[in-house]
């Protein structure tokens, strides 16, 4: 073999070590952000279009606020994005499954307004969205309820009010965090919506967040200073380590 030929070798096998190494390399770094990832407590943002970020994108949502304010404040949660515009609470409820296997610390239900809006009745608006509660709660999982109270217009249903209503009463009936209002100020004020006058603008989410957040932020601190043991599973909320109807399937 001639001297030319082993530097030709020696050339291939430079190259092809190189490039395993950058194969490698950032199948190397992404893996460990996985993990990193996964071990990291999970806040589920689980709604409609008003959790989408509906015309005003993801990372302007309420959802992608949070997750800025999260890494900003240095507070080590994954926020996972859950909102589908459109859904009913039924709706919802088919994808209850998938959503807790997340397996979420904390989740923020803003569900409703399609029921509303599709006048399916408040009584089939309680049954579905009680029995998402349920199954969060079933998994300890710390749930937040966000109420929806819409602007006058034309009398009881149209503002909504008999939609409100099951929520207020789910909230007194079971163990959650209730936010009276997440739309406060917001709905029919075009200084905060779109042209529906329904959905949040940019400003408008940048409020919605703040509302939110002034009821989460006392959640995440006290969670944090009452931290279990690593591996120890989170309990079913008080009230609730059993008897649950069956969820339909």
């Amino acid at each position: 073999m001639t001297r030319d030929s082993i530097r030709r070798i020696f050339k291939v096998c430079a190259v092809l070590v190189l490039g395993v190494g950058m194969t490698v390399g950032p199948w190397a770094a992404g893996t460990s952000w996985a993990r990193r990832e996964a071990r990291k407590p999970v806040i589920v943002c689980f709604g409609d279009s008003l959790t989408s970020g509906y015309k005003v994108g993801r990372y302007r949502s309420y959802p992608g606020l949070l997750e800025r304010r999260l890494r900003e404040q240095k507070l080590n949660y994954r926020v996972v994005h859950e909102g589908v515009p459109g859904d009913t609470t039924e709706k919802a409820y088919q994808r209850l499954d998938w959503v807790l296997g997340y397996n979420p610390d904390i989740v923020i239900i803003i569900l409703g307004a399609n029921d509303w809006r599709h006048r399916l009745g408040p009584s089939t608006m309680r049954y579905y969205l009680e029995l998402i509660i349920q199954g969060f709660l079933a998994q300890g999982t710390e749930v937040i309820l966000g109420g929806l109270r819409m602007a006058p217009k034309e009398g009881p249903m149209m503002t909504g009010e008999p939609y409100y209503h099951v929520l207020l009463e789910l909230a007194q009936q079971y163990p959650i965090h209730f936010i009276p209002n997440v739309i406060d100020g917001i709905f029919n004020n075009e200084k905060y919506t779109i042209e529906d006058g329904m959905h949040p603008n940019e400003t408008g989410y940048r409020l919605m967040f703040e509302h939110i957040w002034r009821n989460l932020r006392p959640l995440i601190q006290k969670r944090k200073s009452s931290k279990p043991a690593a591996g120890v599973k989170a309990r079913p909320a008080k009230g609730f380590e059993g008897g649950y109807p069956p969820l339909l399937r």
